[in-house]
């Protein structure tokens, strides 16, 4: 007798029936009014590209794994697949569809995403989500959060304004905004305007390159001055006065092109900004521009679609600062093995410079540890002659590898160097309070060291080579068989074969590895551009241990 109808549980015989990847998609669906800079996004409930064992109800265990098949945003209103980057975050919980440029503003869009469900290496269910929102207006402005790199940085406290030899700045950014560069509104045209804190202006053109999604400008440190404070504005200056009531005229227009409508700048030798000509001729042609329409006027007001703020560094060039440092530096006492040095000048690195506040760091350091006499008299014969690789005598034999740090810091560890600062919420930057009142906080008493920690690698490099060393050496040789001590005869005839050096470090009571020996620790630093690849100063100072 058979009672009722036979049922099937939900993914009883295939769990992933029941699973539910895709947890959430951003922007939600039907969102209007979307900024243009919209990244939409994706979360999981699983993490993509991994594999998790999922039992049955008959519990035969399985191997699954989510992976996603395809995350694509398309133009409803054009049916252009935007072009974009899809980047995993969070453990691979997340998705981030990066369009290239930002989104057409006032269009509507499908934003779709489909992931495959795989059991022990094939398909076998599938689950998409789709969303569709419209934009809203086009953008005016680069939003702070849309930079990913700017020459100068905005806030940069030390911009070192002979350092690179093409003289330019530029705006790298995140998502491209063509627009803002390649289609200037009717009657203005656009500039990069360089102004020092009461001081003159200087105005040049802007490039903007499409593909690497990067605005240039010239900057020619021949304009500028030593610690001093600037501001750059990329800006939309209008060309005439309308109806004759402020603004810019005719004739001032025309006059600001002549003057800077060359892309290169190449400036003559022993220039000085500090030119009454220059500054009357420079000023003058940009003041009535980037002043507001007076009362009753109909030129409408400049647009300032960026701005960065930022100080020009005591020194011409970061070399220059090197130098100083190299005559002007005092050594910091310490118990962990390393040489640490204090700068001793009053200018300090700013955050930029030592990599604060999710900055990749400016300057990178190396130790230049090759002709050290302690490294080379003492730790290769000691250490790196042997270690890493195998270590072979009398029936003994044993591969040593690198253990506990990074392999990439190098043999020797030269890469364990860098610019640290002891209190990291005390950022050294300019702000735009700074630029407005014309004053910058004294930044001299913020602790900095240049740490050269290679040595302190070296001295844990050494001590776990010892110790496996010797672990190894008891458990070939001194073995106690049943609780019982060796023989005196044979414990005898293996300390004959043992060699004297591995014998001293790992049983004399009295060893100790010898800490650095006062002198000269070369220390080569390494200066390249924001956002980009580009090294503009490597050199090597020598930092003197007493």
């Amino acid at each position: 007798m058979t009672l009722g109808e036979s049922c099937q549980i939900t993914g009883a015989n295939d769990p992933a029936e029941s699973l539910k990847v895709i947890l959430n998609v951003a922007p939600g669906d039907g969102s209007a009014n979307v900024a243009p800079n919209i990244q939409p996004n994706a979360s999981f409930n699983l993490p993509l590209g991994e594999e998790f064992p999922l039992a049955d109800v008959n519990g035969n265990v399985s191997n699954y794994k989510a992976e996603l098949d395809y995350a694509r945003l398309t133009s409803l209103n054009s049916g252009v697949i935007i072009p974009g980057e899809r980047e995993m975050s969070f453990g691979n919980y997340n998705l981030d569809y990066v369009p290239f440029n930002m989104l057409p503003p006032n269009d509507s869009f499908r934003f779709e995403v489909k992931v495959r469900i795989l059991r022990d290496g094939q398909e076998t269910e599938t689950e998409t989500k789709t969303v569709t929102f419209t934009t809203g207006p086009a953008l005016d402005v680069i939003p702070e959060g849309n930079v990913r790199a700017s020459y100068p940085m905005n806030g940069q406290y030390n911009f070192y304004k002979g350092e690179w030899a093409e003289q330019k700045g530029f705006i790298l950014l995140e998502a491209g905004q063509p627009e803002l560069f390649l289609d200037v509104p009717e009657g203005y045209y656009q500039r990069a305007k360089i102004t020092r804190k009461n001081g003159p202006s200087y105005a040049f053109p802007v490039q903007y390159d499409p593909y690497e999604k990067k605005a240039t400008f010239p900057l020619p440190g021949a304009l500028m001055q030593k610690d001093a404070m600037y501001k750059i504005e990329i800006v939309n200056i209008p060309v005439s006065g309308g109806g004759g009531q402020g603004g810019v005229t005719q004739a001032t227009a025309a006059a600001a092109q002549s003057m800077d409508v060359n892309s290169t700048f190449t400036p003559t030798q022993n220039t000085t900004p500090s030119g009454p000509a220059a500054q009357a001729s420079q000023s003058s042609a940009f003041s009535g521009g980037m002043s507001q329409d007076p009362a009753g006027g109909s030129t409408p007001p400049s647009h300032v679609l960026y701005t960065i703020h930022f100080r020009t560094s005591a020194y011409n060039t970061f070399m220059e600062k090197l130098a100083d440092i190299e005559q002007n530096h005092s050594e910091v006492q310490n118990f962990v093995g390393a040489v640490i040095f204090h700068p001793t000048i009053s200018e300090p690195f700013d955050k930029f410079e030592v990599g604060l506040g999710g900055h990749e760091p400016l300057i990178e350091c190396q130790a230049q540890i090759s002709n050290v006499p302690w490294y080379q008299d003492y730790v290769v014969p000691m250490l790196y002659s042997r270690f890493p690789g195998v270590v072979s005598f009398a029936g003994f034999s044993e591969e040593f590898e690198v253990h506990n740090r990074p392999i990439d810091l190098g043999i020797p560890p030269v890469k364990a160097a860098a610019i640290t600062q002891g209190d990291q919420e005390q950022v050294i930057e300019v702000r735009p309070i700074n630029y407005h009142v014309g004053f910058v906080p004294a930044a001299a008493n913020v602790w900095q060291r240049i740490e050269n920690n290679c040595t302190q690698v070296i001295r844990k490099d050494f001590y776990g080579f010892r110790n496996r060393l010797k672990d190894a050496i008891d458990d070939t040789f001194f073995f106690e068989g049943n609780g019982e001590p060796l023989p005196p005869q044979v414990e005898n005839n293996i300390w004959r074969s043992i060699p004297d050096w591995a014998e001293e470090i790992c049983y004399d009571p009295d060893f100790f590895f010898d800490p650095p020996y006062p002198g000269t620790y070369p220390m080569q630093f390494q200066y390249k551009l924001p956002g980009l690849n580009t090294v503009t100063t490597v050199h090597a100072i020598n930092l003197t241990k007493n």
